[in-house]
């Protein structure tokens, strides 16, 4: 008779990855447990005790091949904006607006500069097709690149995202703009290899349009729910308030793992939506990932981090200036430098005087959203750990948002109801950018049956489930190949 505690695939954590991976195995016919160490599924997705989720409501990477294998529009699925404009908010009213039509987002930006509104196609359109070019690298479909893309993929790592903007434009107000969707990545924007984070954002298809940014309609706490149910459907065992404190190894090779409460549950593969660094270190000996991979585990963080704030208003928020769409993301920042300020100060373990931040509003578009108006404010360039510890600093940080908000919408302070907010100990997301490395390799690891599906798999941290997709076909199809 079978032992009860031992599974085909075991999958720690319960995030979206870690349920699309789980969903995926069960459906390919395996027996699958899903090991949650929170009391509720999705991560940062699904929504805290006061019903704010703290996850960014955007997708701009979400897997379409996921979407199908899963059928999650026959679930419920939709989105709410299928392409958000990006627009980048300015003192003096005369706002960035980028939009999808190309003489349209070139109008505005003469409004700064008639020579970047002239470069505007020429950059969007190159931009495009290294985009289009690189993608199915990205996605796992080979891991060719063709000279020509291989080319320019390595020109372009030479730059920084600042200085490869100085090379197309003149004006600050639009590499200002365009700078923030490169902030995420971990990487200084003046450092080499950071202008692929444009590349990959590029490459990337949400709706069936290239570039775009998505809001799903209800919200991420919608989109955690269908996945949830997706796994439960298909079979899988979900377990919540589970922690995994080990992995059980037979020589090189995973054979389960032990839970904090000391229970052990078998299973010839492992899952981890876990960064590999939190993975490897559940190894009994952390030697047996090999030399390297030990070092790696003995590195401190990265000193940059993240930080979010969502804010419950009780009115729409109006932004002043030129009419801009209410659907849109709108990023603060004045001046492309704001960026490496902000970061060389967060290396020194402080908050830079100017924070670049985007603003996102839920309600606009979504009539399934609750009756107070939702708006999530990302601060990409933060010390992971602050002077004076970042108990102290929330004030503060809450502080300066609403002031550098309140220049943009009218009475902004007076109409907030309630506030949550969010520093890099509780969002708990280590940036990642793995954009030169092919999906496998960051999907395997040094021990055998133990595979990595979460975050730290993707070429840059996002709502994907690209990882997650690669990693159940490898084990489904019993191979570690592609």
């Amino acid at each position: 008779m079978a032992n009860p505690r031992s599974y085909d695939a075991i999958v720690i954590g319960g995030d979206f990855n870690g349920l699309a991976a789980a969903a995926l195995l069960a459906r390919a016919g395996k027996k699958v447990l899903v090991l949650e160490a929170r009391d509720r599924f999705g991560g940062m997705a699904s929504a805290s005790d006061s019903g704010l989720a703290p996850a960014s409501q955007t997708l701009h990477a979400l897997d379409p091949n996921l979407v199908k294998q899963l059928g999650l529009a026959r679930r419920g699925f939709q989105l709410a904006v299928r392409d958000m404009p990006l627009v980048g908010l300015r003192a003096d009213g005369k706002h960035v607006c980028i939009r999808r039509d190309v003489r349209a987002t070139a109008a505005n930006i003469a409004i700064h500069s008639k020579h970047d509104a002239e470069a505007w196609p020429r950059f969007h359109r190159d931009l495009f097709a290294l985009g289009r070019a690189m993608r199915p690298f990205w996605n796992g479909e080979s891991n060719v690149i063709g000279p020509d893309t291989r080319d320019a993929f390595d020109r372009l790592s030479r730059f920084g995202v600042i200085s490869w903007l100085d090379s197309w434009f003149e004006s600050d107000a639009l590499k200002a703009t365009l700078a923030f969707d490169a902030a995420g990545s971990g990487l200084s924007l003046t450092e080499p290899g950071s202008t692929l984070a444009l590349v990959w954002r590029a490459s990337q298809e949400v709706g069936g349009l290239q570039g775009a940014v998505a809001q799903p309609r209800g919200g991420m706490r919608v989109l955690t729910e269908i996945m949830t149910a997706s796994a439960h459907n298909a079979g899988v065992d979900m377990r919540t308030n589970v922690k995994v404190e080990d992995l059980i190894l037979e020589g090189a090779r995973v054979t389960g793992v032990e839970t904090s409460a000391g229970e052990a549950v078998h299973s010839s593969t492992v899952l981890s939506t876990l960064s590999r660094q939190q993975t490897l270190s559940r190894l009994p000996n952390p030697l047996a990932a090999g030399i390297a991979d030990a070092m790696k585990m003995r590195r401190a963080d990265a000193p940059l981090a993240m930080a979010r704030i969502v804010f419950s208003l009780s009115a729409a928020p109006v932004f002043s200036g030129i009419t801009v769409p209410p659907n849109s993301r709108f990023v603060l920042s004045e001046h492309a430098e704001s960026y490496v300020d902000a970061e060389m100060a967060a290396r020194k373990a402080s908050l830079a005087s100017e924070l670049p931040m985007e603003i996102v509003v839920q309600s606009p578009a979504d009539e399934n959203s609750q009756s107070q108006h939702i708006l999530y404010v990302t601060i990409p360039f933060v010390p992971r750990i602050l002077d004076g510890g970042w108990q102290a600093a929330r004030k503060t940080l809450a502080e300066y948002v609403i002031v550098a908000i309140s220049r943009y919408i009218g009475k902004f302070a007076n109409s907030i109801a309630s506030m949550k907010i969010l520093t890099p100990d509780e969002l708990l997301s280590a940036s990642s950018f793995h954009l030169f490395a092919a999906p496998r390799d960051l999907i395997a690891t040094p021990i055998g049956g133990l595979f990595l599906c979460g975050a730290d798999a993707e070429p840059m941290d996002a709502v994907s489930g690209r990882a997650a997709r690669i990693a159940a076909s490898m084990v489904a199809s019993g191979s570690a190949k592609l």
